[in-house]
């Protein structure tokens, strides 16, 4: 069984090396969609082989949040996603992990064929003091 790890992040730095450390833990390769980051989050991904693919949007278009739509940024994800070919995709953004993760890999492999997705419990380590109550309104 084959568990894809997708990660899209935007100056991740601070939060990307957790998320990567938890992921490692249950997925077999991980893409990173890095969205113009002004920081060091592509060394952070670079840190760790488990992370096969890092797709880096050039900082120099634009410093505006959101300058492209999360739709189009979700489909390059799932698109990098065909490459892998995996049973599985877990995405997740780069403030966020699932507890608990050590059963990630074991529910997954006892998931019936015809089921095609399922949601775990994930935590978000959210806290930009701009938008204090974006995580609850999503």
């Amino acid at each position: 069984m084959k568990i894809l790890g997708l990660i899209m992040v935007r100056n991740g730095e601070k939060k990307l090396h957790a998320t990567l450390s938890a992921m490692s833990a249950y997925c077999d390769a991980i893409y990173v969609l890095n969205d113009r980051s002004t920081d060091n989050t592509f060394a952070v991904c670079k840190q760790f082989p488990i992370v096969k693919n890092v797709f880096t949007a050039d900082q120099g278009l634009s410093q505006q949040d959101w300058f492209f739509p999360e739709s189009a940024m979700y489909n390059l994800l799932y698109r990098m996603a065909d490459l892998y070919r995996p049973d599985w995709i877990v995405q997740l953004d780069d403030d966020e992990c699932i507890t608990p993760g050590d059963k990630v890999r074991a529910v997954l492999g006892a998931v019936p064929p015809g089921i095609s997705c399922l949601k775990f419990p994930k935590v978000s380590s959210w806290n930009d003091p701009a938008y204090p109550l974006l995580v609850p309104l999503m």
